[in-house]
């Protein structure tokens, strides 16, 4: 059977969004596909059925209605997850204008990550969501945090010792670094917080 428009175009989009589940808006539902819907069955405990089938084997599939997706959205939060929210970008109607067999476009306009929630829902009151970034440079690391929702920022420099205390104190939602031997060395035994990782690149300064 043969990929259908629609499949193929999410298939583009996750290629784009691999470290995240793409929730991909189908009319009044965001759908998941593949192994995101696998994940997400999983996790929010919600039936995995099928649609159609790719390279020959079934798609796995699940969905959350649109108007209730923000319950969804924390469960995979809270469970250090990230989501990548594709809309549609226009109507059918608009599409079928464009010509009779074209699908609606569709793109990622949001990606929330554990460390970057601004709604109420998502957050604990009284409780700061950081979001911390680390970098280790000439023996020192540096450090910088932030709680998006409250416009808190705060940055310092420290040893090693004194940097896994300081993750411990403030205890980030989510932490970004580039995946450097050092920074691999020492956060990836690290679980406390969710762990970003950037490309790795050679340093010239």
């Amino acid at each position: 059977m043969q990929t259908t428009p629609v499949i193929q175009q999410y298939l583009e989009i996750k290629a784009c969004h691999q470290d995240s589940l793409l929730f991909f808006r189908m009319g009044d539902f965001y759908e998941l596909f593949f192994s995101d819907a696998e994940i997400a069955s999983d996790a929010l405990n919600i039936i995995l059925t099928k649609r159609g089938q790719h390279n020959g084997k079934d798609i796995p599939m699940c969905g959350v209605p649109f108007h209730s997706a923000e319950g969804y959205i924390k469960t995979l939060l809270d469970k250090n997850m990230k989501v990548a929210i594709c809309e549609q970008l226009e109507t059918p109607k608009e599409a079928k204008k464009r010509g009779y067999k074209e699908i609606v476009k569709r793109d990622v306009v949001r990606i929330i990550t554990p460390g970057t929630k601004l709604e109420e829902s998502f957050l604990v009151q009284k409780e700061n969501n950081i979001l911390m970034a680390l970098f280790f440079f000439d023996n020192t690391w540096g450090s910088c945090w932030i709680d998006i929702s409250t416009g808190l920022f705060k940055s310092t420099i420290s040893n090693e010792s004194q940097l896994l205390t300081l993750i411990d104190q403030i205890s980030p939602k989510e932490t970004i670094s580039y995946a450097n031997k050092k920074e691999l060395s020492i956060l990836k035994s690290y679980t406390p917080t969710e762990i970003t990782w950037l490309e790795s690149k050679k340093r010239f300064f």
